[in-house]
């Protein structure tokens, strides 16, 4: 959007594309840098919430969640353990969970078995197999308590692995009601909103001396990594419209 109104700001633009949190080595090759970041008051994430501010999010952890069995030839199964049935028993018993606890301000935590992997050939019976699983934790259920209610699920035999764990975000309300007025008119007065993803502010907040977060961009957040996601001219615009008020004003 070309502004008729020029201003001159002190701002810094990052972009990440989640390098920071999903793909750390490939944020490290590429050189950046996180001790070289300027702390900051504010912190504006652009992510999809609809145009609405959003003053934070869940927190995230990856388990690698493995079966150990013994092998032996598909004639004679009863000569072996089977790795497969016994991880497979336990994501069902995740995935059939529904007492995960809920946060008043983010929300309910939740559990999602992404990967699932074993065996070499068929007429091998399996003695490994391995699941991944996303947790989005919350206020009350973070890292500990996630591990020992999945382990419990799991049973006995089963080996969890943290591959990713970082903290979710809460901003103060009155720390970014300034903020959040100025990108949406109204919005500070109404109750603050929490994203059930993760952003790089999960890593950034702590290397910017803690800024108030506030989340904020076009798109319907229902429509992410949907098939045919879209998002409409008009909040594109309207998004633009507010971050250009945002800097004219701060």
């Amino acid at each position: 959007m070309k502004s008729r109104l020029p201003c001159t700001v002190n701002l810094s633009i990052l972009f990440t594309e989640l390098p920071l949190l999903e793909r750390p080595a490939a944020a490290k090759t590429a050189g950046f840098d996180a001790a070289s970041l300027t702390p900051t008051d504010l912190l504006i994430v652009a992510e999809p919430t609809g145009n609405r501010t959003v003053l934070g999010h869940k927190g995230v952890l990856w388990l690698a969640a493995t079966a150990r069995g013994v092998s032996a030839h598909r004639s004679r199964p009863e000569l072996g353990r089977n790795a497969i049935a016994a991880l497979a028993a336990a994501a069902g018993r995740i995935h059939a969970h529904r007492d995960w606890p809920v946060s008043p301000t983010h929300g309910p935590a939740t559990v999602n078995i992404g990967t699932f992997h074993a065996g070499e050939q068929p007429n091998l019976v399996p003695d490994h197999a391995e699941m991944w699983l996303d947790v989005r934790t919350v206020p009350g259920f973070g890292r500990d308590e996630a591990i020992a209610e999945i382990a419990r699920l799991c049973g006995d035999g089963s080996g969890l692995e943290p591959l990713l764990d970082l903290p979710g975000v809460a901003t103060d309300p009155s720390a970014a009601a300034t903020a959040r007025e100025i990108l949406a008119p109204g919005s500070s007065a109404r109750p603050a909103e929490y994203a059930t993803y993760f952003t790089d502010a999960s890593v950034l907040t702590g290397r910017l001396g803690d800024p108030a977060v506030v989340v904020y961009g076009p798109g319907d957040p229902d429509q992410a990594q949907v098939t045919d996601e879209s998002c409409s001219l008009a909040a594109m615009t309207e998004s633009a419209e507010a971050m250009h008020r945002l800097l004219r004003r701060w």
